[in-house]
Protein backbone atom coordinates (compact mmCIF):
# COMPACT_ATOMS: atom_id res chain seq x y z
CA UNK A 1 0.00 0.00 0.00
CA UNK A 2 2.71 2.50 1.21
CA UNK A 3 4.90 1.49 -1.76
CA UNK A 4 1.81 2.93 -4.06
CA UNK A 5 1.41 5.76 -2.07
CA UNK A 6 4.86 7.45 -2.11
CA UNK A 7 4.07 8.39 -5.83
CA UNK A 8 1.02 10.46 -5.25
CA UNK A 9 3.28 12.83 -1.86
CA UNK A 10 1.26 15.46 -3.63
CA UNK A 11 -1.77 13.97 -3.78
CA UNK A 12 -4.64 13.89 -1.55
CA UNK A 13 -6.93 16.34 -0.04
CA UNK A 14 -5.03 19.24 1.98
CA UNK A 15 -6.24 18.75 5.87
CA UNK A 16 -2.92 21.26 7.81
CA UNK A 17 -0.43 23.45 5.80
CA UNK A 18 1.80 20.63 4.04
CA UNK A 19 0.24 17.44 5.23
CA UNK A 20 -2.16 15.77 2.49
CA UNK A 21 -4.66 12.89 3.44
CA UNK A 22 -4.32 10.28 0.59
CA UNK A 23 -5.84 7.05 2.39
CA UNK A 24 -7.81 5.54 5.00
CA UNK A 25 -7.24 2.12 5.87
CA UNK A 26 -8.59 -0.24 8.05
CA UNK A 27 -8.17 -4.02 7.33
CA UNK A 28 -9.20 -4.84 3.89
CA UNK A 29 -11.16 -1.20 4.16
CA UNK A 30 -9.29 1.30 2.51
CA UNK A 31 -10.77 5.07 1.22
CA UNK A 32 -8.81 7.11 -1.30
CA UNK A 33 -9.08 10.94 -1.32
CA UNK A 34 -7.65 13.48 -4.09
CA UNK A 35 -8.53 16.58 -4.54
CA UNK A 36 -9.30 16.42 -8.24
CA UNK A 37 -10.78 13.90 -10.87
CA UNK A 38 -7.60 13.26 -12.86
CA UNK A 39 -5.55 12.98 -9.90
CA UNK A 40 -7.72 10.43 -8.24
CA UNK A 41 -7.82 8.21 -11.80
CA UNK A 42 -4.35 8.32 -11.92
CA UNK A 43 -4.44 7.52 -8.27
CA UNK A 44 -6.96 4.48 -9.09
CA UNK A 45 -5.20 3.23 -11.72
CA UNK A 46 -1.86 2.93 -10.51
CA UNK A 47 -3.66 1.25 -6.86
CA UNK A 48 -5.11 -1.61 -8.94
CA UNK A 49 -2.09 -2.00 -11.04
CA UNK A 50 0.46 -2.12 -7.94
CA UNK A 51 -2.06 -4.50 -5.60
CA UNK A 52 -1.89 -7.18 -8.21
CA UNK A 53 1.50 -7.70 -7.22
CA UNK A 54 0.24 -8.77 -4.07
CA UNK A 55 -2.33 -11.06 -4.97
CA UNK A 56 -5.06 -8.59 -4.54
CA UNK A 57 -7.56 -6.75 -6.83
CA UNK A 58 -10.29 -4.07 -6.33
CA UNK A 59 -13.79 -5.51 -6.50
CA UNK A 60 -15.45 -2.66 -8.60
CA UNK A 61 -19.17 -3.39 -7.39
CA UNK A 62 -18.17 -2.63 -3.87
CA UNK A 63 -15.97 0.83 -4.71
CA UNK A 64 -18.05 3.90 -4.80
CA UNK A 65 -17.65 7.66 -5.69
CA UNK A 66 -18.50 10.56 -3.90
CA UNK A 67 -16.91 13.97 -3.92
CA UNK A 68 -17.03 16.44 -0.42
CA UNK A 69 -15.47 19.17 -2.43
CA UNK A 70 -16.21 21.06 -5.90
CA UNK A 71 -14.09 19.24 -8.72
CA UNK A 72 -13.37 21.14 -11.94
CA UNK A 73 -15.30 18.29 -13.32
CA UNK A 74 -18.59 18.43 -13.00
CA UNK A 75 -19.41 14.81 -13.47
CA UNK A 76 -16.38 12.66 -13.28
CA UNK A 77 -16.44 8.88 -14.03
CA UNK A 78 -14.19 6.58 -12.95
CA UNK A 79 -13.14 3.58 -13.78
CA UNK A 80 -11.11 0.48 -12.38
CA UNK A 81 -10.48 -1.61 -15.79
CA UNK A 82 -12.95 -0.98 -17.75
CA UNK A 83 -15.65 -0.79 -15.32
CA UNK A 84 -17.48 2.52 -14.06
CA UNK A 85 -17.29 3.34 -10.48
CA UNK A 86 -21.19 4.03 -9.26
CA UNK A 87 -21.36 7.49 -7.82
CA UNK A 88 -22.98 8.09 -4.36
CA UNK A 89 -24.45 10.75 -2.19
CA UNK A 90 -23.18 9.06 0.92
CA UNK A 91 -20.65 6.48 2.47
CA UNK A 92 -20.86 4.03 4.78
CA UNK A 93 -17.50 3.44 6.35
CA UNK A 94 -16.59 1.28 9.14
CA UNK A 95 -20.43 1.69 10.47
CA UNK A 96 -20.25 5.33 9.65
CA UNK A 97 -22.33 7.52 7.76
CA UNK A 98 -20.48 10.27 5.50
CA UNK A 99 -22.30 12.46 3.19
CA UNK A 100 -21.48 15.16 0.93
CA UNK A 101 -21.84 17.96 3.41
CA UNK A 102 -19.54 16.26 5.31
CA UNK A 103 -21.54 15.07 7.77
CA UNK A 104 -21.39 11.88 9.78
CA UNK A 105 -23.91 9.61 11.22
CA UNK A 106 -23.06 7.38 13.67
Amino acid sequence: MDFTLTHFRDSGIDLLPGNNLTDLEYADDIVLLSGDADEMQSLLSTFSCNIRMFGMRFAPAKCKMMWLQDWTTLTPSLEIGSEVVEYVDRITYLGSTINQRQRVDL
